[in-house]
C-alpha cells in the first residue's frame, strides 16, 4: 500500500468516527489528535479523534475543534489539510 492510500485509510476512519460521535451527541465538542510516526522504525503515526486530550503523547493537530456541520468530503478535505504538516507518515513504497 502506498502512503498516500494508507493516509486516507487513516483519515476515511475518522470521519466515519466524527460522523458517529456526532450522530449520537452534537454537542460535545470533538478534536483531531496525532502521535508521531516513529523515525528510528519507520513505524507511522497516529490520528485518533477525542474530546479532550486522553494522553500527553497525543498532541492537537488543531486546537479548533471539529466542525459539526461539514459533509464527509468536507470532514475529509478538513481533517486531510491538518495532516499536511504533521509528521505522521512513517516508511512507505
Amino acid at each position: 500500500m502506498n502512503w498516500r492510500a494508507k493516509l486516507d485509510e487513516m483519515v476515511g476512519s475518522c470521519v466515519a468516527l466524527v460522523f458517529e460521535r456526532y450522530a449520537h451527541d452534537l454537542y460535545t465538542p470533538l478534536y483531531l489528535f496525532y502521535l508521531p510516526a516513529n523515525t528510528d522504525t519507520g513505524e507511522w503515526g497516529q490520528l485518533i479523534v477525542e474530546n479532550a486530550q486522553s494522553d500527553p503523547d497525543w498532541e492537537y493537530a488543531d486546537r479548533e475543534k471539529i466542525p459539526s456541520n461539514l459533509t464527509r468530503d468536507q470532514l475529509r478535505w478538513w481533517i486531510r489539510e491538518r495532516c499536511n504538516s504533521l509528521p505522521i507518515i512513517g516508511e512507505h513504497e
